[in-house]
């Protein structure tokens, strides 16, 4: 509460030093009627535009030993702890919890949600976006995402509220026909020796796991090859592309005895 004097009133009349956590509880509470609020006010004030909202998930560790357990009630989980081991971003082995962040075309949040961190990132997106960005009725926007947000019912989820999306894929992702027409060097447009690109519409049929409804829908792929992200895969993956090709020179080099695979 060292910030208490520097407003033109006072915060709190008789700060001491458990303000701050006292305040949880009431913004857990009202969570949805503060971010509700805040966006009205960016949006007539500042003139907030959502017409691209990008979504991205990180996660944070804890100086615990052991995670959150879960409660549970005749055998059935009724509560998750959020606090779980997980791939950490900042390699810790510690208990971790992940956060989806929405933020708007000017780089300034929207809303954001946390899960345990044994959730896979595109199991984060429905819930994310079903507990507050569909709640603040936000006119039509694209919905921007990276890899981990590629998934069919999530792409449903954003047509179903008239939205559109951006999503990236890995090609190791896609099915043998999309990867042959990815490397078929026909009808790439080159803007220069240093990028290209090409697209072509396809349709889908998405089958949800939710309610084993099939969904028909029509996408826009983009395909590219940029120099810059190959040079830098390359130099990510130099040690094993230069032994597979020492592997491919000189494979006697490589042979092991029965005993030394057993060993």
């Amino acid at each position: 509460m060292s910030q208490n004097n520097d407003y033109y009133q006072e915060i709190v009349k008789e700060p001491y030093v458990y303000n701050v956590y006292d305040t949880l509880d009431f913004i857990n509470q009202y969570e949805n009627s503060i971010i509700n609020k805040m966006n009205k006010n960016l949006t007539k004030k500042f003139k907030r535009t959502t017409d691209i909202v990008y979504y991205d998930v990180t996660n944070f560790f804890f100086e615990i030993e052991q995670p959150d357990t879960d409660t549970t009630l005749d055998d059935e989980i009724i509560s998750k702890g959020v606090r779980k081991f997980g791939v950490s971003k900042e390699e810790r082995h510690l208990p971790i919890v992940q956060m989806g962040l929405f933020m708007d075309e000017q780089d300034l949040p929207i809303s954001i949600e946390t899960f345990p961190d044994n959730t896979l990132d595109h199991l984060t997106m429905i819930e994310a976006l079903t507990n507050t960005v569909d709640k603040l009725n936000l006119s039509r926007f694209i919905f921007v995402g990276d890899r981990g947000m590629c998934s069919g019912t999530n792409m449903v989820h954003l047509l179903k509220r008239n939205h559109g999306y951006i999503i990236s894929k890995s090609i190791n992702k896609t099915n043998s026909e999309e990867r042959k027409w990815i490397y078929n060097q026909t009808d790439y447009i080159k803007e220069s020796n240093d990028f290209k690109y090409k697209s072509r519409i396809i349709k889908r049929t998405i089958k949800l796991k939710d309610t084993g409804e099939n969904y028909d829908i029509i996408q826009k792929l983009v395909v590219y090859w940029s120099k810059k992200f190959y040079d830098k895969q390359y130099a990510e993956n130099k040690s094993f592309l230069e032994f597979i090709d020492k592997l491919e020179k000189n494979p006697e080099s490589f042979r092991i005895t029965k005993m030394q695979s057993i060993a």
